[in-house]
């Protein structure tokens, strides 16, 4: 986990995010609702991965990965995060973040 300093959205991640961390059901796996960052699913899926009723689960460390977007500098972006954010047709919670804070 990083401190909100270094994240472009700051404390509203780590607001966010924190609630997806409350319910270990086995030694670092949390059952919790995913989006679509990095999500497996069975073959043959049938419904939204947001769906309270599916069960889904969130792993922790080592098996948890950094999310780039959290960490554009919106003052300093690389030509690849502008081109992006100029491109893309369908944001996100957190792109549509980042793209209100360049326009």
């Amino acid at each position: 986990k990083k401190d909100a300093e270094e994240l472009s959205c700051g404390f509203e991640v780590i607001e966010w995010e924190s609630i997806f961390w409350k319910e270990e059901i086995e030694p670092n796996i949390f059952k919790a609702l995913i989006d679509t960052t990095f999500a497996v699913y069975k073959p043959y899926f049938v419904g939204e991965p947001i769906d309270p009723d599916c069960f889904c689960i969130r792993t922790g460390f080592p098996y948890s990965v950094r999310h780039l977007p959290w960490y554009i500098n919106n003052d300093n972006m690389s030509k690849e995060e502008l081109y992006y954010l100029g491109h893309i047709k369908t944001l996100t919670h957190w792109s549509k973040q980042n793209k209100v804070k360049t326009d």
